[in-house]
């Protein structure tokens, strides 16, 4: 079926032209819908009249949606998909395909992918005086101003320091000051 549909597919044809008469150069030379063959140039050959990459079968326009059911039917989420269809099949864009057009919209394979790991939330630990821990952050800008803000976590109070800039040196500035006002954290 693949030797007799790909003597149809136009692109296809286009790529017995470029292995008898040989690839250019630049893939610039060649028409778009070979373009996406070029990076796999040197290896495509044709077998048994069937073009293939290594020992992959470059399949037809005609049978991708029909390969993409039956790579389907295990539901086994969208890496393993991947991965069995580049052992067997290849046509440009068939990583696209198997998202887009099946396991995305499909319930099955999202209970078998892999979630990302979920890490337990923690709050910071307790401060038991003044001082013992404080937050600072930066907001702004606000009518061209930062502001450098400080909170104690023992007791909420912020000091807010009105800043220009928001170099090393300003804020090192400032934590300077509020070491000498207020003691060290």
């Amino acid at each position: 079926m693949v030797q007799k549909e790909i003597r149809k597919d136009k692109s296809l044809l286009k790529i017995f032209n470029c292995i008898a008469n040989g690839w250019p150069k630049s893939s610039k030379d060649l028409p778009l819908d070979v373009v996406p063959f070029f990076n796999r140039h040197k290896t495509i050959i044709i077998v048994d009249n069937c073009l293939m990459t290594l020992d992959i079968v470059i399949i037809p326009a005609i049978f991708q949606i029909r390969i993409l059911k039956q790579l389907h039917r295990g539901h086994q989420g969208i890496q393993r998909m991947k991965s069995i269809a580049r052992s067997y099949v290849y046509w440009p864009k068939i990583d696209t395909d198997i998202e887009n057009n099946h396991v995305k919209q499909c319930q099955n394979c999202a209970s078998v992918a892999k979630s990302p790991t979920k890490t337990e939330l923690s709050s910071w630990p307790v401060p038991h005086e003044p001082l013992e821990r404080i937050h600072i952050d930066i907001g702004g800008p606000v009518r061209g101003k930062y502001y450098l803000v400080m909170v104690d976590s023992y007791s909420n109070w912020p000091k807010v320091a009105q800043i220009t800039t928001i170099t090393t040196t300003e804020i090192i500035n400032q934590l300077h000051e509020f070491v000498s006002r207020y003691g060290q954290p």
